[in-house]
């Protein structure tokens, strides 16, 4: 028996931990942004100054308010922490759904790698990180069915960022329907609250107005396409190949949040950055294809997912200091390689998990059941 096999927890806390770690050591951070400065301010205690929609986005702003620390550095541990839990939760989601931790850790691997995971360490002083806790969690709970616990990281999640809002009525999409009418009423409440009785602030209402009028305005169909693409590159190939194969639940869940990337997409003009919001469906899905093809050539897939993790890593778009220091056409030179580079290993792994279409997987069987096994 492996060593990830007799101590799991212990592997999955120490990766999560490492990737944590050398992430917040090595990554530099981006320059201030009118996004930065908002939520900094918050967390120095300035909330009434901040306009719409960031002051309502009050969840890691007031953690990091409550850290010994300056507001800048409390934004950042709180995005290091978040991020540290969502590693920890990604591996969970996975073996609740019956994934072993070896293609849970691989597939954890592709996403460390990802864009979407490494500009949040570039930038770390927004709510993104503890947005992902938020739906890995609501995915977790929605999965085994747990409604309480759904409702209340619900309400808090969309205190601290409005996709949240996304996934609460995937349950009116199940066959308690009913159940789901209720706490999509209570998420939706939770949400207008703050908006309804805090302290006045520039409209919400003119804000979505003018989001809509400047992404119109500077609307491109080939630039939105590009930019959803390069937010998961190969993983997009994975999670194709493994979605007929995944439960019910997570099918429902890949629809409420697809829909709400496509929906920001429309007030934001960094479309890339929306979709990041998929990866609760992204690293099981990764993780289903992994264990397949590692029937077919473990060593070969262990090698390509950890070199591209490392080459990724080292060069990748904002995420390293290689990267900033090169010119303009060396860094498309750069961001085409490792976007080539990641279709070919995804599609590599696709190809070999077909090879081995017939061994048995307990994706499909529900997680209650899986507990009970």
């Amino acid at each position: 028996m492996s060593f990830i096999s007799r101590f799991p927890l212990a592997v999955g806390l120490l990766a999560a931990a490492l990737l944590s770690a050398v992430s917040f050591v090595i990554v530099p951070c981006l320059p201030n942004t009118p996004d930065n400065v908002a939520y900094i301010s918050m967390a120095s205690g300035d909330y009434n100054s901040t306009p719409a929609p960031y002051r309502f986005r009050l969840l890691a702003p007031t953690l990091a308010g409550r850290l010994p620390m300056l507001p800048a550095n409390a934004l950042r541990a709180v995005t290091v922490a978040s991020l540290f839990i969502v590693y920890l939760l990604a591996l969970k989601l996975c073996a609740s759904l019956g994934m072993d931790l070896r293609s849970s850790l691989l597939a954890l691997a592709l996403f460390f790698s990802s864009r979407t995971n490494l500009f949040t360490y570039y930038n770390p002083f927004l709510t993104d990180a503890l947005g992902l806790v938020i739906l890995f969690a609501l995915t977790i709970a929605f999965l085994s069915n747990k409604a309480l616990p759904f409702t209340v990281i619900a309400c808090l999640g969309v205190w601290n960022r409005e996709t949240a809002l996304f996934i609460a009525p995937a349950w009116l999409l199940t066959r308690r329907w009913k159940q789901g009418i209720g706490i999509t009423a209570i998420v939706i409440v939770a949400f207008l609250l703050p908006r309804m009785f805090g302290p006045p602030t520039s409209s919400y209402a003119l804000y979505i107005h003018n989001g809509v009028s400047q992404s119109t305005h500077s609307f491109s169909l080939s630039g939105l396409i590009t930019a959803v693409i390069q937010s998961w590159q190969g993983m997009w190939l994975l999670a194709i190949g493994a979605f007929a194969a995944i439960p019910r639940r997570l099918k429902i869940v890949a629809l409420a949040l697809t829909t709400g990337a496509l929906a920001s997409s429309c007030l934001v003009t960094d479309h890339e950055r929306m979709f990041s919001i998929l990866a609760p469906i992204m690293v099981p899905c990764a993780a289903f294809m992994i264990e397949r093809a590692l029937h077919h050539s473990s060593r070969l897939i262990i090698f390509l997912i950890v070199s591209l993790s490392i080459i990724t890593f080292l060069f990748g778009l904002g995420t390293s200091y290689v990267y900033q220091s090169v010119s303009d056409p060396v860094r498309h030179k750069l961001i085409a390689f490792i976007a080539l580079l990641s279709f070919a290993i995804c599609g590599y792994i696709t190809f070999a998990s077909s090879k081995d279409a017939d061994i048995p997987s307990r994706l499909d069987i529900p997680p209650a059941e899986l507990s009970a096994q």
